[in-house]
This record gives structure tokens, sequence and C-alpha cells, in this order.
């Protein structure tokens, strides 16, 4: 998780601090990289998550098992030797245990065994789901983040591109800057446009 939580820190630094809007390259590097170590955290979390609660899961299962077989022996004993009962009320003493204490009561090769801790697989899942949860949140904003980051680019681009200037406005200007010179506009017939002629220009000088 720390590898996954750095190319975060690196990639909001960058889009927040730093200045580089030019550099679409590196923020396009870290995204990727960001995503496959993404990735590769979410499957290792997921394998080790795994392993851990089925060796977890035996370890506990096995302890409760050799405690209770040891405790139902002492008991026995105890039970046998202080109070003198006899095998019914012995078997009542048990009944009872295995009424109130039915987790502690399983027997180690029945085929329908299930795990004497649910609520330790309850955690286990709502842990999964937690940081599934949160990786995905974590990528829709830096998935909004690019959005935002491209358009300012797109938009520093437009703002110093200056716009295109037609052809008319290129002459008048140049016109206006040479006075006393007036510009003459001719309408071509055959063109159906406003050109502007050097004799237009000596017609105006004199």
């Amino acid at each position: 998780m720390i590898f996954g939580i750095l190319p975060c820190i690196f990639q909001f630094t960058m889009f927040l601090g730093l200045k580089l809007r030019n550099h679409n390259a590196l923020f396009m590097y870290s995204t990727i990289l960001l995503t496959i170590v993404h990735f590769c955290t979410f499957i290792y979390f997921l394998y080790v998550t795994q392993t851990l609660t089925n060796n977890i899961r035996y370890d506990l299962e096995k302890d409760i098992f050799t405690n209770h077989t040891k405790l139902k022996y002492n008991m026995q004993i105890k039970i046998y030797k202080c109070c003198q009962l006899d095998r019914s009320s012995l078997d009542k003493t048990f009944s009872y245990f295995q009424q109130h204490y039915p987790n502690h009561c399983q027997k180690k090769n029945q085929d329908n065994n299930k795990a004497c801790w649910p609520l330790f697989q309850l955690m286990s899942l709502l842990t999964k789901i937690i940081y599934w949860l949160t990786w995905f949140f974590l990528s829709i904003l830096l998935i909004i983040a690019w959005i935002y980051y491209h358009r300012l680019g797109k938009l520093s681009e437009q703002s110093h591109i200056p716009p295109r200037k037609t052809l008319q406005q290129y002459y008048s200007e140049i016109l206006l800057k040479n006075r006393p010179f007036k510009m003459f506009l001719r309408q071509n017939n055959n063109m159906q446009i406003n050109t502007i002629t050097n004799e237009n220009i000596v017609k105006a000088s004199t």
C-alpha cells in the first residue's frame, strides 16, 4: 500500500504544486505507473489476505479443537474425582456446554464444518471491500484531475496562439499605417471578392 500511495502523492503534487503544463508525457507516464502499481498492489493484497485467512482459520480451529479435547478430559477427571458424579451427570454437563458454546464443541472431522469465527471472516471481507473502494475512488479522482489538467493545457495553448488574419485585414493594416494613402476596393465580377491592386494605391497617392 505504501508503494501505491507514493505515486498518488507524486502525481497530486505535480498537478497542484509544480507548473509542468508542457510536460504532458511525464504526467501520462506517472498515470500509467500509478495504474500498474494499483493493480499489482491489489492482487498482492488479495493473495496475502486469502493466504493469511486460510492459515489463521486452520490454526484457530486446530487450537480450539485441541484445547476443547484437553478441557473436556480435564473436566471429566476433576468432576469425577471431586464430586463422584455418574456418567449421566457428566453427559448433562457437556450437553450444557454444547448448547451455550457450539463453536467450541464442533467435531474436527465433521464434513459440514464451518469457520469457528464468522466475525473474523466478516472483518476480512470488509477489509477487502474498504481497500477496493479506496483505490477505486482514488482512481476516479485521478481521472478527473487528468481531464481537468488536459483541458487547462488546451486552454493555455489557445490563449497563446493569435487568431489568423484574413488577406484583406492584413493589407488594410498596412495601408492604415502608410497614410495618407486610402484604400480603394474594386469588385471583380467573376470572383465576387474585394481586391486591392497597385493601381488603386497609385491613384490614391495622386
